[in-house]
């Protein structure tokens, strides 16, 4: 993958992958797309990462889309 290889963003229609012009290109549910919109649970292949597309967290019942903060350097450690 390379570091801009798709771009992920939320239009008037929805959720939208694109491909950003990379030689190994990108797949959603296995099928190599340039734009392609994006549904809850799709597997997204970015070169040799996969990505699944998550409206929710799992477990949740709100509908909320939310972001979820990235990890903190502390992330795991016991004190």
């Amino acid at each position: 993958a390379s570091r801009l290889h798709a771009r992920i963003w939320r239009g008037p229609a929805g959720w939208q992958v694109a491909d950003q012009g990379t030689i190994n290109g990108t797949r959603v549910e296995g099928l190599l797309v340039e734009t392609a919109p994006l549904q809850d649970n799709q597997l997204i292949a970015i070169g040799e990462v996969r990505l699944r597309f998550r409206l929710r967290l799992p477990g949740d019942a709100s509908g909320e889309v939310r972001a979820v903060p990235p990890p903190t350097p502390d992330s795991g450690r016991s004190t």
